[in-house]
């Protein structure tokens, strides 16, 4: 191709990286295939489709008031689309209008389409480690870290929240402020510090508490010193077995009492939360052991 060519399609694919629908009846919008959600990565859900039969936005709007259908939202989406989705307002009566998302106004400008470009071309020199495949682009090598996450042995819904956390998806409070919501920041538990991993998972006066009952003080240490999710994932897999389960099991319950408090209910001690952690990776680790005597049993060797 002509360097006019490849000029053409790159500007093309910049282009539609920064383009956005701007809800006005949501009638044109689809849910699941569309970008309209107002945030710097995936504009799209990151929750799956799965057998869910709505198809466009203006089906998730009431339309006896005409705002959103927060009991329906919440039911369908994860937590941080919910959140998003509630945050952006409606235009009744107005048609759904295509948005430039890196401009406030919404207006393309090529200042901005540059901006983004070169932020762009930064972070895939940074993740090629200043190295280039022969083709001239990044080889596509399988992480084996999170391959290996989604083998170990604990309940699904813990290893999906385990690769949120490493992917740092959760809606902790700083992380939809970067997104643009106009939130408060301040630990949704005690309300002194702003909500981000650190001091959420390791630093929080409660979870501080949950980490010193459960034994597990010098971890948690270990843990808040690292400088990045991903290494906190990667140091929990190399865990012995009977310390992951209840790292694993803390962060994922602590996470859970949190968005109970966050609507509304009653925060249990930290003494309380700490026993109900410790008998549920009991349970875990009772189960993975009747797994394997039955396994054993179905494969006996020879």
């Amino acid at each position: 191709m002509s360097y006019t060519w490849r000029s053409i399609l790159a500007g093309l694919q910049l282009l539609k990286k920064g383009i956005i629908w701007r809800v006005g009846a949501g009638t044109t919008i689809r849910i699941w295939e569309d970008g309209w959600l107002p945030r710097d990565e995936s504009r799209r859900p990151f929750t799956p489709k799965g057998l869910n039969l709505l198809t466009r936005v203006n089906e998730l709007i009431d339309p006896i008031n005409g705002s959103w259908d927060e009991a329906l939202i919440r039911d369908i989406f994860w937590e941080e689309d919910a959140d998003c989705i509630l945050c952006i307002p409606i235009h009744e009566g107005m048609d759904d209008l295509i948005a430039w998302h890196f401009n406030k106004n919404g207006q393309f400008s090529v200042r901005s389409a540059y901006k983004v470009f070169m932020s762009d071309k930064r972070s895939n020199t940074r993740n090629r480690g200043g190295g280039e495949s022969s083709s001239g682009t990044a080889s596509q090598v399988p992480d084996p870290l999170w391959k290996t996450m989604w083998n170990l042995s604990c309940p699904k819904k813990m290893i999906h929240f385990l690769w949120r956390l490493g992917h740092n998806t959760l809606a902790l409070r700083v992380n939809l402020r970067k997104r643009g919501m106009k939130i408060e920041t301040k630990c949704v538990m005690f309300e002194r510090f702003d909500e981000d991993g650190a001091h959420f998972f390791f630093k929080c006066k409660g979870v501080r508490q949950i980490w010193a009952i459960l034994q597990l003080e010098p971890i948690r240490e270990t843990l808040a010193e690292l400088l990045s999710v991903r290494e906190m994932v990667e140091a929990i897999v190399k865990m012995k077995p009977d310390i992951q389960r209840r790292v694993i099991t803390l962060l994922y319950l602590w996470w859970s009492e949190r968005c109970g408090v966050r609507e509304g209910e009653q925060a249990r001690s930290s003494e309380r939360l700490a026993q109900v952690i410790f008998s549920y990776a009991a349970e875990w680790s009772n189960i993975k052991q009747m797994r394997d005597v039955g396994n054993q049993r179905n494969n006996p060797k020879s």
